[in-house]
């Protein structure tokens, strides 16, 4: 299998319209009940997603521009 990988900053650059990429989202589990403190742990979470230039709104004639769109349908911004 070919593959080509490169490296893109989102803030700076797009990737092509449809093209698959793997996006780092950070979060913070929730803390367990009864723990005595009060903040979780960090966690990192590696999703596939594809840009799409266009996303129509559904149920309206309104369009999204420039967001990515990930496996769980879940559009998110750059």
């Amino acid at each position: 299998m070919d593959a080509t990988i490169a490296w893109i900053d989102a803030r700076i650059e797009n990737p092509p319209d449809g093209v698959l990429v793997l996006g780092a989202v950070t979060g913070r589990y929730p803390a367990d009940e009864g723990e005595v403190s009060s903040a979780g742990q960090d966690s990192w979470l590696v999703i596939a997603m594809h840009l799409r230039s266009v996303h129509p709104v559904e149920g309206s004639d309104q369009v999204i521009r420039g967001r990515y769109w990930d496996c769980d349908q879940v559009v998110r911004k750059p």
